[in-house]
């Protein structure tokens, strides 16, 4: 987004957006199929919850040219350190901390 920005190619920056919001919508209606709660869902992030044993590993890391990194945990914020050790790692990658694979 900051190469785009940066460049002020604004027509890019649009299509970015566009895709970003259509892969976070297919990522957050996939997980609600899961029968995860949503806690949130805005901009290129989701926070979702479930009481059930979910496996990160059936979701597709991208849409597009779109990635995402997930990270795991039983709290919301051992989920948040995942996702950090997940995006430290590289692109499209998920990190799970606390629960067994």
């Amino acid at each position: 987004m900051e190469r785009l920005i940066l460049s002020e190619d604004l027509d890019a920056v649009r299509r970015f957006s566009n895709a970003v919001s259509e892969a976070i919508n297919a990522l957050r209606d996939h997980l609600v199929c899961q029968g995860c709660a949503i806690v949130f869902a805005a901009g290129d992030g989701i926070l979702a919850a479930s009481a059930t044993t979910l496996d990160p590993y059936g979701i597709n890391l991208k849409h597009g040219e779109i990635t995402f990194s997930i990270g795991v945990a039983p709290s919301p914020a051992e989920s948040l350190l995942a996702l950090k050790v997940a995006k430290g790692l590289g692109r499209c990658r998920i990190a799970v901390r606390g629960v067994s694979k």
